[in-house]
């Protein structure tokens, strides 16, 4: 998830469409400019949620949900990567 984080971003910030309130915003953007299909950044934002209680609160995770996150959150991901790589074919290429 912090890679997909940093990766929106940095997008956000090449494209200029920033500056976003807080680590679940950074997806909007990539939805609303048609980076990432929105529901796929809709997702994605309520994902970040799954973030805090891993890195911050290890004894109160339920195991048994936590998988049941991570592999939601995996598909997630895979379509995250295939849909910010599409979107970054599109663009034109600079010198050099």
């Amino acid at each position: 998830m912090q890679e997909a984080l940093d990766l929106a971003s940095h997008v956000v910030a090449d494209e200029g469409w920033g500056p976003v309130s807080s680590l679940r915003e950074h997806f909007s953007p990539l939805g609303r400019r048609r980076a990432l299909r929105e529901g796929l950044a809709r997702q994605l934002a309520d994902a970040v949620e799954l973030r805090n209680p891993i890195g911050h609160a290890y004894a109160a995770v339920d195991p048994a949900r936590l998988h049941a996150a991570a592999r939601a959150l995996l598909s997630l991901l895979e379509r995250f990567c295939e849909e910010i790589l599409a979107f970054a074919e599109s663009r034109p290429r600079g010198p050099g």
